[in-house]
């Protein structure tokens, strides 16, 4: 799917992930994704744009609004660890995350921290709207989101340790886009 394609599906389903159409069409031309859980779905649309972009896919979503729940969304708060285990214990595992959700920069963190672990190898994890790392609004903790980011960069470059690094994080990839970025599950068993 072209950009332009990818463009105008989202506007179609109403959802505002239009302004990453081209990051999307970049990277969903490279997965099939059985299972994907998106964080934060509002209305629904983008749920709805990810199953005609993958008919035989499963889509889940989590919201934190009761007024937003619908089939397949499951109301609670991404950064509650035991809330998000129970959602994996009743979808199993994704292929592909997407987090578009408080924006908080703790519930980023935390939510990252417990889901992308859990992927399975070849993955994606995507994070939207990583602006809000520079805005106080969304400001919980010490460290910005995308400070957190960078810091992930470093054990996929490093010689010296980069075997140790690599095992206790197993990403095999970090694409940044304008405001979006994507993690890629390494698709080798490192353990």
């Amino acid at each position: 799917m072209t950009s332009d394609e990818m463009y105008a599906l989202f506007e179609r389903h109403g959802t505002d992930k239009k302004k990453f159409a081209a990051f999307y069409a970049r990277w969903l031309s490279i997965t099939s994704p059985k299972t994907i859980l998106e964080i934060g779905v509002y209305k629904g649309g983008s749920m709805a744009a990810f199953r005609e972009i993958f008919p035989g896919a499963k889509v889940y979503g989590i919201e934190l609004q009761q007024k937003f729940k619908s089939p397949g969304v499951f109301i609670g708060k991404q950064q509650d660890a035991a809330f998000l285990s129970s959602v994996i214990g009743k979808i199993g595992i994704p292929d592909m995350v997407v987090d578009d959700g408080s924006h908080k920069w703790s519930h980023q963190r935390i939510t990252f921290e417990y889901l992308f672990p859990l992927l399975k190898p070849g993955s994606f994890y995507f994070i939207e709207d990583l602006e809000t790392s520079y805005i106080d609004t969304w400001k919980d903790c010490d460290t910005p989101f995308t400070e957190y980011l960078k810091g992930l960069i470093d054990p996929l470059n490093d010689r010296v340790n980069s075997r140790k690094l690599f095992e206790s994080n197993n990403i095999e990839s970090i694409s940044f886009g304008k405001t979006i970025c994507m993690i890629e599950r390494s698709s080798c068993n490192t353990s």
